[in-house]
C-alpha cells in the first residue's frame, strides 16, 4: 500500500506540497536502497545492475557490493504511527470492499465517516486513496 499512498503526494506537490513529496521521495529512494542490499548477497548479478542504473552515482560507490550494510535507525522507527497506519490500511481495504460489493469502480467517489482525530495524520491519503469527496466525523462508515 506504500507506494499507492505516496503515488498521489508525488504527483501532486501543488495540492499536497513540496515537503510532502520530498518526504515521500527520500522514504521510497532509502527503503528500495537498503532492499536492494540486503537482497545482494542472494541475488548479485541484478541487484548490481540495478545499483548501477539508479543508485551508484548520488551513493558514490562503485559496486553495491563494497557498500554499506543497512544500519536500524530507531530515529525512523514510530510505533504509534505505524500501528495508526496498519488502521489506515484497513480502511482503505473496506472502502474498496464496499465498492466491490456494490460494483463500483475504485475511483467512484464517496463520503467517508471516520475519527478524523485519530487520523489526522493520514486524512489527506486517505482522502486521496479512497477518492473521498468529504471526509466526515463520525463512527465508520462509506456512502456513495
Amino acid at each position: 500500500y506504500y507506494l499507492e499512498i505516496i503515488k498521489d503526494r508525488i504527483y501532486n506537490p501543488d495540492k499536497r506540497g513540496k515537503q510532502a513529496k520530498q518526504s515521500a521521495q527520500f522514504v521510497l529512494y532509502n527503503s528500495l536502497l537498503n532492499i536492494l542490499k540486503l537482497f545482494a548477497p542472494v541475488m548479485p548479478h541484478i541487484t548490481e545492475e540495478i545499483y548501477q542504473s539508479y543508485f551508484s552515482k548520488k551513493e558514490k560507490k562503485k559496486s553495491i557490493h563494497i557498500s554499506d550494510w543497512p544500519k536500524y535507525e530507531k530515529k525512523f522507527m514510530d510505533e504509534k504511527m505505524e500501528k495508526l497506519g496498519d488502521e489506515a490500511i484497513r480502511i482503505i481495504s473496506k472502502v474498496r470492499q464496499f465498492k466491490s460489493k456494490h460494483n463500483k469502480s475504485l475511483k467512484s467517489e464517496i463520503i467517508l465517516t471516520l475519527n478524523k482525530t485519530k487520523f489526522k495524520a493520514f486524512l489527506k491519503d486517505l482522502k486521496a486513496i479512497t477518492n473521498a469527496k468529504e471526509i466526515k466525523q463520525g463512527k465508520f462508515n462509506v456512502k456513495f
